[in-house]
C-alpha cells in the first residue's frame, strides 16, 4: 500500500514538474491557442512562487491552455517585450495571451508581479474577458 502512494505522490510531481515548457525562441509559442506565460528571472524567487503556485491550482482545472515559462534572458522574452503589451517593471509578469499565424500577439489579461491562485482563477473565470478571442 505504501508503495502504491509512493508512486501516485511520485507520478504527480512529475506531471506538475513538466506542466510548464520553458521557451527561448518566440516561434516556439503554440499559435492560435491561449497561452499562460509567466515572463521571468532565473534567480527570482517571486517567480519560482508563481510557477508553483500556477501548477498546483490552476493547470490540470484550466488544462485548455498552454503554460509557459520566459526567462528574461532569451530571445521569447525580447520578441515580446518588444510588442509594447508587456509591463516588465516588476517580477514576475505574467499574462494570458494568442499569437495567431501572422505572429501578432493579442493579450487577453496581464498580472503584474506575483499574483495568488485565487486572483487568476478570478479572472479566468470570467467569460466576458476569456472568451474575448474565442472563435
Amino acid at each position: 500500500m505504501e508503495k502504491i502512494i509512493l508512486i501516485s505522490l511520485l507520478l504527480v510531481l512529475t506531471l506538475n514538474a513538466n506542466s510548464f515548457k520553458k521557451i527561448k525562441e518566440f516561434e516556439n509559442i503554440q499559435k492560435n491557442k491561449k497561452v499562460f506565460v509567466i515572463l521571468s528571472m532565473e534567480y527570482c524567487g517571486w517567480c519560482k512562487k508563481q510557477k508553483n503556485e500556477v501548477n498546483k491550482y490552476i493547470v490540470n482545472k484550466y488544462d485548455y491552455m498552454e503554460y509557459i515559462i520566459i526567462d528574461k534572458s532569451s530571445n521569447a522574452f525580447r520578441k515580446l517585450v518588444s510588442t509594447g503589451k508587456f509591463d516588465t517593471r516588476f517580477f514576475p509578469s505574467s499574462s494570458i495571451i494568442i499569437i495567431d499565424d501572422k505572429n501578432e500577439v493579442n493579450d487577453i489579461f496581464e498580472f503584474v508581479g506575483y499574483q495568488s491562485a485565487d486572483n487568476i482563477i478570478e479572472i479566468l473565470n470570467d467569460k466576458e474577458i476569456m472568451e474575448i478571442y474565442d472563435n
